[in-house]
């Protein structure tokens, strides 16, 4: 909301930023609960910065729901990767928070290329 009148490429930029910050955070941090915490801090920095539609909180739930389970199944049914350090079912505690996240950020940037798409 704080960010709402700059131009739509600053805005896309700042987002990515946004989403780039919390995936640096992961290589050098080690501690999975603090990692796991920024990144929550992140999104409700996102949600709090840029203007966001009620019910992008439904997609960050439904995001980190079906992450949840195929992290999980993936893991668990057919051992796709395994995980030294896991502390959420043998899965690291922020996988699924990042993902959840991924989910409303990729619908971002779809709905800024379709309405820029559909302004031509």
């Amino acid at each position: 909301m704080i960010l709402k009148n700059i131009f739509k490429k600053q805005r896309l930029l700042i987002e990515l930023i946004f989403f780039i910050i919390p995936s640096i955070i992961i290589i050098f941090l080690k501690n999975e609960l603090i990692t796991s915490l920024l990144i929550v801090i992140f999104i409700g920095l996102f949600f709090t910065l840029f203007d966001y539609e009620p019910k992008e909180w439904k997609l960050l739930v439904l995001g980190l729901i079906l992450s949840l389970i195929s992290e999980l199944g993936g893991d668990y049914f057919f051992k796709l990767q395994t995980w030294t350090q896991g502390s959420l079912f043998g899965i690291p505690l922020w996988l699924p928070i990042l993902w959840a996240y991924e989910f409303v950020f990729i619908r971002r940037i779809g709905n800024s290329i379709i309405k820029s798409r559909q302004k031509k």
